[in-house]
């Protein structure tokens, strides 16, 4: 069995309002990418990075010695299908799918879910919601505010046999409205297993999320509080 990562950094940061993706911002002087890619590198037989078309060479120097850089597509769906598309693989392979600007996975959570994906084929990282999550269907009157204690926020990595993962993507039409590949698989009616986050594994999006990384990276024990 190989364990294959394929790490999604197409976004061009449109939240964040600075000069560059914020993927490329950097870290305590390391842009967030190539710490995110790290994570990986050391744990995973291959690690893919889908870019922008734009940034792939700019990419590779960056990533070059830990990854393969590739041109991703106009959704994170077109990314994924394109670092499979680099994959010949054999019945029992996995991949894990990974946000760029998610630096902080840690490798209890990344082993977790090559164990959880190994078992059950198809698993995903997730959090208790800590606030009420609310339901609105015109963004102006509530429509519903479910139980807390069942609502979970979606982390990545998400793992999947990658035959599996092939087959749910070209099989499904209307994969492209999906956010994430747990929620597509789910709509398969495949079963998706979980594997428990943690609050540290932030997705950096806006100024904020640089304030909070960088605390975090000075051993800021109370940060994601």
């Amino acid at each position: 069995m190989k364990v294959y990562a394929g790490i999604v950094a197409g976004g061009n940061g449109s939240r964040m309002g600075a000069d560059i993706p914020k993927q490329y911002i950097p870290l305590a002087g390391t842009p967030i990418l190539l710490h995110t890619v790290r994570a990986f590198e050391k744990i995973a037989d291959t690690v893919y990075v889908a870019c922008h078309e734009n940034f792939v060479e700019y990419t590779k120097e960056l990533v070059g010695e830990y990854a393969t850089v590739i041109p991703g597509g106009k959704t994170r769906m077109e990314s994924v299908k394109n670092i499979l598309g680099c994959i010949s693989p054999e019945d029992d392979d996995i991949i894990l799918t990974h946000d760029g600007v998610r630096p902080f996975v840690s490798e209890r959570i990344i082993r977790e879910n090559i164990k959880e994906a190994k078992k059950h084929l198809a698993c995903g990282t997730f959090i208790p919601a800590v606030d009420t999550i609310c339901l609105s269907e015109d963004g102006a009157v509530l429509s519903a505010v479910p139980d807390r204690a069942a609502m979970y926020n979606v982390q990545t990595p998400q793992t999947f046999n990658i035959n599996l993962l092939k087959e749910l993507l070209l099989s499904c039409k209307d994969a492209e409205k999906f956010t994430d590949l747990c929620g597509l698989a789910v709509y398969m009616g495949k079963k998706v297993h979980m594997v428990p986050g943690e609050d540290i594994n932030i997705k950096i999006t806006t100024p904020a999320d640089i304030k909070l990384a960088e605390a975090i990276l000075k051993g800021d024990e109370g940060a994601c509080v």
